[in-house]
């Protein structure tokens, strides 16, 4: 019953709007048709567009901040060609230590214990027993 009530004051407003627009003269009807293509008109330009440069803009400017971070990041790593930093003479003696190839001569030399002992207190390090 809903459906007929709907039905009837959709087919009745439509009929009175059809009739208020026969009833204007024609120089009001084109005038309201003419503002209605201006408008329609209006709503497709207001939509803002990317122009076409700005696209390839952004990537260009985005690579370009890429390749500059890149540049001024700072490195660790030893530039190709660049001279190893020189090694303290202490640093030459555990390098030396490390080159024994066979450990069992340490053990039969007492000042090996000695000067270890020496180089742990000068470090700090407490004596192991």
């Amino acid at each position: 019953m809903s459906n007929t009530r709907d039905e009837d004051l959709i087919r009745r407003a439509g009929a009175s709007l059809d009739r208020s627009v026969d009833a204007l003269d024609p120089a009001t009807r084109a005038a309201l048709a003419a503002a209605r293509r201006k408008a329609l008109g209006q709503g497709a330009k207001s939509a803002w567009r990317w122009p076409g440069f700005a696209a390839p803009a952004a990537g260009l400017a985005f690579a370009l901040v890429l390749a500059l971070g890149a540049l001024l990041w700072p490195s660790t790593a030893p530039l190709p060609g660049a001279t190893p930093p020189a090694l303290a003479e202490a640093e030459i003696e555990v390098l030396d230590l490390l080159a024994v190839q066979d450990p069992v001569e340490l053990v039969d030399e007492p000042d090996f214990y000695l000067w270890l002992e020496g180089e742990l207190a000068e470090e700090g390090v407490p004596h192991a027993g």
